[in-house]
């Protein structure tokens, strides 16, 4: 899916996904980021990873795998994928058999938020970017495939259904403006 800036009603929209404009915003752009002593080359390795904060193990294998793709899979444990790949993944899930934390529902939002403050705090063409938007609407674009963090819709009209990851892109922002 190809970003877009568009204008409805008073303020623009910026969608993204995994790729081209805006990719910035993307939970799988490679911005390393350090939380707690700790590097995630990704929001997304982090993310996965703390799904898992009982075991240590698992967890530490999430945030050095080599990819973002690689730390989702792990972190959502589908071993459906039948990529060359993913088999090595489906022996480690195996293994591990890691617990989901179970507070991850009432927690994943403050994960998320910690996340993208240390990605724009820390990585200065991304905080920049992320400022340029200036009042703009910021859409994950992900079609129907996720309701919860990106818009969910094919036909976006609402901006009550911006979509979690959205909305805490321009919480971010507006926290940004205000030390600036």
């Amino acid at each position: 899916m190809r970003p877009k800036i568009f204008k409805m009603s008073e303020k623009n929209w910026i969608l993204f996904y995994e790729k081209g404009q805006f990719f910035e915003f993307s939970n799988f752009y490679k911005a390393p980021i350090v939380i707690d002593g700790l590097e995630y080359n990704t929001v997304e390795h982090y993310f996965q990873s703390r799904k898992f904060s009982d075991n240590k193990e698992y967890s530490e294998i999430i945030r050095n795998v080599n990819t973002p793709g690689k730390a989702k899979v792990l972190g959502s444990q589908k071993t459906s994928f039948n990529y060359k790949w993913a088999q090595e993944l489906k022996a480690i899930i195996k293994k591990y058999e890691a617990k989901l934390d179970p507070n991850w529902d009432s927690i994943k939002d403050e994960v998320m938020l910690r996340a993208l403050r240390a990605k724009f705090t820390q990585n200065s063409h991304c905080r920049e970017l992320l400022l340029s938007t200036g009042d703009s609407y910021i859409v994950e674009n992900s079609g129907s495939r996720d309701g919860y963090w990106g818009n969910g819709l094919k036909d976006l009209k609402d901006p009550n259904k911006i979509g979690r990851l959205g909305l805490l892109l321009m919480q971010v922002r507006e926290e940004l403006k205000k030390k600036e």
